[in-house]
């Protein structure tokens, strides 16, 4: 399956971003922290067999499914 759109992990900011191929971004989520929907900080991402996004949040120790 490929994705209509592209997602970058920006672990300085601490947030996943969605973009169109052409740039235009469509969405941002999370923050800082170690709270729900918050990263310390996003390291990698990783779309498994049935389409769904997954990050790894480094230092909270935990990997979060994304629904963009």
């Amino acid at each position: 399956m490929s994705l209509s759109f592209v997602i970058v992990t920006e672990s300085g900011n601490r947030r996943v971003q969605k973009f169109t191929h052409g740039g235009q971004l469509l969405g941002v989520f999370g923050g800082p922290g170690c709270g729900p929907g918050q990263f310390y900080p996003p390291w990698a991402l990783v779309q498994d067999g049935n389409g769904r996004l997954h990050v790894l949040d480094s230092y909270n120790h935990r990997v979060r499914r994304l629904r963009m």
